[in-house]
């Protein structure tokens, strides 16, 4: 339950992030925009999983063999 609902709390502001970025980008005007759009989504994903990653390593017990 608990990997569960550390999934919702990190994807819900990057979904959130996304929202604005479509909103205040509009990638669809321009290539320049769509270019800019994507480099800051890919910084931003990698950015997220490296911390999803830290916060299992961090909280979540191991599993004894």
């Amino acid at each position: 339950m608990g990997l569960l609902l550390l999934i919702v709390v990190v994807t819900v502001p990057a979904w959130l992030f996304n929202q604005w970025l479509l909103r205040r980008l509009r990638p669809r005007e321009s290539f320049r925009k769509f270019l800019l759009y994507l480099a800051i989504s890919l910084l931003t994903a990698f950015i997220y999983t490296f911390i999803f990653v830290w916060l299992i390593g961090r909280y979540l017990p191991a599993r004894p063999h």
